[in-house]
């Protein structure tokens, strides 16, 4: 099933647990993209997508450059999402952003607006801009009044008018320290201090990187703190897919795959913008272990959304039974005969005994795939919907592309660095 011969317009959903064959099929997926030259982008949440490649030489064969997004990593490439905004578009780039950062809590509205005024009169006062940086600007004031008081007579108008929408919401001289104090809880990761380095400013420009051709790009928002990133990585992700909605001119198409989206804070509307990427160049796939994480994290119903935004459907062994059964469903049924045979006793006018059979039938339908099958599928074995056909297939695995014997014992860059250090030191033991 090679990704780069297919329109850049696709949009798919992959399903399976731990171990199916789902992953595979992912890294499969990029081995195969990477034989046409053309860019990517994956999350690899574990983290492990990345070190497999790495340990088996994949990205010197194709001659990719890597660069890896990781908060929590010191050691990986450090990346300010406002670096890669250009000025003439700040002020509404940054309005989903604010979205994911502050997200549903109390005093929402407030925090969101305050947080708004404070980027842009960085920005326009031509100071660095990054979530640290507001963060600092923040924590210098020890009184609202005075913050709202230089905010107001900021150069920007926009900034101003801010502030006065702000001030007519304030119900309470408390409301704009409830605010302040949402602002504080949304940038509470910050207290990690790798990640606010890594945050603060760039080693990198994703808008240039994805211009160009062999460039393999890693999210590395690691699942072991996820309750300290989903914030963050819902921010930086949907930062990066506006980039790609907003630069396709000016590059050939680069595969973006999401694994487990549901890590991430969501991102408003994401469904929706699905059926809007098409032209955008970015054939898109979003892997995940069952539906109903995506209900969890975007609302009742959000699994119809995103399953008919996708045009490619695969389903690996599940352990959840609704989604075993909305995929039969998918699938479909099949029209069929039932036949049934009655045996009577009888007796015949001479007294002998003997049996009646009657043979009758009756029209029926039956799921083409039962949910069980899906919930006992053998590894590397998948349903298939693409456009309303269906099939059972043995799915590709990379080793059919590309050989990967060796298996890595680290999975982000200050693992590896610290095994090649304890290499280096048996080295010299020995």
């Amino acid at each position: 099933m090679p990704v780069h011969s297919i329109s850049s317009e696709e949009r798919g959903l992959v399903l399976g647990v731990s171990r199916s064959g789902k992953t595979t099929y992912l890294i499969a997926q990029l081995v195969d993209w990477m034989q046409s030259g053309k860019s990517f982008i994956v999350t690899d949440i574990k983290p492990e997508i990345w070190a497999e490649m790495a340990i088996n030489g994949v990205f010197e064969r194709y001659g990719y450059d890597v660069t890896i997004i990781n908060p929590t990593d010191p050691l990986a490439d450090k990346y300010n999402a406002f670096d890669d905004i250009d000025d003439a578009n700040f002020a509404t780039e940054t309005i989903e952003l604010i979205e994911i950062l502050v997200g549903d809590i109390e005093f929402e509205l407030g925090a969101k607006l305050l947080l708004r005024a404070v980027l842009l009169d960085l920005k326009d006062a031509g100071k660095p801009v990054s979530l640290p940086s507001v963060r600092r600007f923040l924590s210098s004031y020890d009184d609202t009044d005075e913050l709202l008081s230089d905010l107001s007579s900021s150069e920007s108008s926009l900034v101003r008018e801010l502030v006065a929408e702000l001030k007519k919401i304030a119900t309470n001289e408390r409301f704009i320290g409830s605010c302040f104090g949402a602002i504080g809880k949304s940038l509470r990761f910050l207290d990690n201090e790798t990640i606010a380095a890594n945050t603060d400013v760039s080693d990198v420009s994703l808008c240039e990187v994805l211009t160009q051709p062999r460039q393999a790009v890693f999210l590395q928002f690691e699942q072991a703190y996820k309750e300290q990133t989903a914030q963050l990585f819902g921010f930086t992700l949907a930062h990066i897919l506006r980039l790609l909605q907003m630069n396709f001119r000016d590059r050939d198409a680069v595969f973006v795959a999401i694994d487990e989206i549901i890590n991430s804070a969501p991102i408003p509307k994401l469904a929706q913008k699905l059926n809007t990427m098409g032209s955008a160049k970015m054939p898109l796939f979003m892997y995940l272990q069952t539906l109903s994480g995506l209900n969890a994290v975007y609302g009742r119903d959000a699994d119809q959304l995103f399953m008919s935004a996708c045009s490619l459907k695969i389903c690996y062994r599940v352990n959840e039974h609704d989604t075993a059964q909305q995929f039969s469903d998918l699938v479909g049924e099949v029209e069929v005969e039932r036949w049934s045979a009655t045996e009577t006793p009888q007796v015949s006018n001479t007294g002998r005994s003997y049996t009646q059979r009657s043979i009758s039938s009756t029209a029926d339908r039956m799921a083409l795939i039962e949910p069980s099958e899906l919930l006992d599928m053998p590894n590397g074995h998948a349903i298939v919907i693409y456009k309303g056909k269906s099939a059972r297939l043995h799915m590709p695995r990379y080793s059919d592309v590309y050989p990967m014997p060796d298996r890595a014992d680290f999975g982000n860059i200050s693992e590896l660095s610290a095994f090649d250090e304890v290499e280096e030191i048996e080295e010299v033991i020995l």
